[in-house]
């Protein structure tokens, strides 16, 4: 299906296999999250690292809802048509991620400001390039997997 004002393919099914996708990320994390926190509160008091079970479980639910899009090929969704909105999103996140450790860099260590933007810089364009080159990865392994579920929906057709 074409869409009249921007000629673009948006395929319904990838649209609501993508949504059942990212329900169940959602709830994976929010039980994970909460497990985490009652284990935090209960038998680590104090710790160094005390985010860092937080970020893991982040990172896994956002690595399941890469996976599970993956594999069914859910290429032609809203939220991957619109790269210009995609970009900006990568951008912002990265010059979020610089400012967040620059900010914590210099209230730990006391440099001074002249100096955040020498954490600033580096982490941004890390970041961006990370991202960047994630989205390209998961936009090649998602058309692959698309093509070859085409190719095995013709051959089930041709029987």
């Amino acid at each position: 299906m074409f869409n009249k004002n921007n000629h673009k393919i948006i395929d319904e099914r990838q649209e609501l296999q993508s949504l059942k996708n990212m329900k169940i990320c959602w709830l994976t994390i929010i039980s994970l999250l909460a497990l985490s926190i009652m284990i935090q509160a209960v038998v680590f008091t104090v710790s160094p690292l005390y985010y860092i079970p937080e970020v893991a479980i982040l990172l896994i639910v956002c690595f399941l809802n890469i996976i599970l899009d993956i594999r069914q090929g859910n290429l032609y969704t809203k939220e991957m048509q619109n790269k210009k909105f995609n970009l900006l999103l990568y951008v912002f996140s990265s010059l979020a991620v610089g400012l967040m450790t620059a900010v914590g860099n210099y209230l730990k260590y006391d440099f001074p400001p002249i100096f955040m933007l020498v954490i600033v810089i580096p982490m941004f364009l890390f970041t961006l390039a990370l991202m960047l080159l994630c989205d390209y990865f998961y936009r090649k392994a998602a058309q692959k997997r698309l093509n070859k579920l085409n190719a095995q929906a013709e051959t089930d057709d041709d029987l």
